[in-house]
């Protein structure tokens, strides 16, 4: 992944004491059709859009290639009830 790309991380302490960094949902989506796309692959996520933050997905998405923010886009719409 560019490292233009990487952040959208929080720290959390785990019990044992070992830090790890967690994704937030709107970057770990948006990273996952990053990825897709670049290596070829479909994607496919069943996701409820309605537990992202749409203000916070668009803003994180303003950081990507224009290309992921439209497969989002598409995602969305075809989860959305007709």
């Amino acid at each position: 992944m560019a490292r233009r790309l990487f952040w959208g991380f929080r720290p959390w302490r785990s019990p044992n004491g070992v830090t790890v960094f967690v994704g937030e949902p709107e970057k770990a989506l948006l990273d996952l059709v990053y990825l897709s796309r670049r290596a070829g692959e479909p994607i496919w996520i069943d996701i409820d859009f309605s537990t992202l933050d749409r203000r916070k997905l668009r803003r994180y998405a303003s950081r990507f290639p224009v290309s992921v923010a439209r497969a989002v886009e598409e995602l969305r719409a075809q989860q959305s009830p007709a």
